[in-house]
């Protein structure tokens, strides 16, 4: 990054890591931009198990789980803060979705265009966010890792 040494506080990697063949490299590319203390928010997609031909579509290199990211984190110079998956309510969907299309074509899980289908997406994603402020959650089709540079 075109970026000084120690010159940010905070760095985002949002769905960045899974299309790299090396994310450690990014990792440390971050890990030099944030000042002692500067915050790394992450965000990946969950669970193995969910790979499908969309996960290939979408160019992904793997799917993560929490003890994945927080390994490769730590390994990084970073102290994770706060880890948790997220969209848990739309673990269900996905994996039917993507289990059921004929052919195995690559369905992303809830690409749907509809106001109900937003609306409903909405009110439990601001419910889930609320409940993990006080409780991380074992299942979702992402995780949230916020973490510190050491």
């Amino acid at each position: 990054m075109p970026i000084g040494d120690e010159t940010a506080s905070v760095v985002c990697l949002l769905d960045v890591l899974e299309h790299l063949t090396n994310p450690e490299d990014a990792l440390a590319e971050a890990h030099r931009v944030l000042v002692p203390g500067g915050r790394l928010i992450v965000t990946v997609p969950a669970h193995p198990r969910l790979w499908s031909a969309a996960d290939e579509t979408l160019g992904h290199k793997r799917r993560y789980t929490r003890s994945m990211t927080r390994a490769q984190l730590t390994q990084e110079g970073f102290r994770v803060r706060f880890l948790s998956h997220i969209f848990s309510w739309l673990v269900l969907p996905v994996w039917a979705k993507r289990r059921t299309r004929p052919g195995g074509g690559p369905e992303l899980g809830l690409d749907v265009a509809s106001p109900l289908v937003d609306r409903t997406a909405t009110v439990l994603t601001a419910l889930e966010n609320t409940v993990i402020t006080g409780v991380r959650l074992p299942i979702g089709t992402s995780i949230l890792c916020v973490a510190e540079r050491e």
